[in-house]
């Protein structure tokens, strides 16, 4: 007959697979229980007694919280096994304690934007600016062409056309734009 032990400082435990539990005294060693359980299922059930897991708590400790809410319901589960495996994932909340969700920044991140503002900076398309691209750092002269909006970062950017037709973005509130 199959049967799992699980081991602890100064306790041990043996489950059946027809599950039927035993339970050491206090100190007693896992050899001398495990011989002692061997007998009785010999006598009772007529069978030897074959050991299928082994456990002990370091082994527990060292399991994933996945794994251990499996084994919490599995059948043949002991009591001592149970309350080992509970007060693991008990302990384990405890210390790291689900993740909150941080709270959006406050200000235009993530939202459209405003029409007004939109309008206001879209009558500058056509206008002719001098702007220093951060690249090159010279001075250009090119005719803004249209806006686009990040709402990763709410900053708002002129697209921008010098005069070999190269594309440039810029930022609205850019030092370094001048409208000619």
């Amino acid at each position: 007959m199959k049967a799992d032990l699980i081991k602890t400082e100064d306790l041990n435990e043996i489950v059946l697979e027809n599950g039927k539990i035993f339970r050491s005294k206090k100190g007693q060693s896992p050899d001398d229980f495990w011989a002692q359980i061997a007998n009785e299922v010999d006598e009772t059930y007529e069978d030897t007694l074959e050991l299928s897991r082994e456990v002990s708590v370091d082994e527990i400790l060292k399991s994933r919280p996945e794994s251990l809410r499996i084994r919490l319901k599995a059948e043949n589960l002991g009591p001592l096994e149970e309350q080992i495996i509970t007060t693991v994932l008990a302990g384990r909340e405890q210390i790291d304690p689900p993740k909150e969700e941080k709270p959006a920044r406050e200000g235009s991140i993530g939202q459209p934007l405003p029409q007004e503002t939109k309008e206001r900076l879209l009558a500058n398309k056509g206008k002719r600016v001098k702007f220093i691209p951060q690249r090159s750092g010279e001075e250009l002269e090119g005719t803004i062409r249209g806006l686009m909006y990040d709402k990763r970062v709410g900053y708002a950017y002129y697209r921008i056309l010098d005069e070999n037709g190269k594309a440039y973005h810029k930022r609205v509130t850019s030092s370094d734009l001048y409208f000619v």
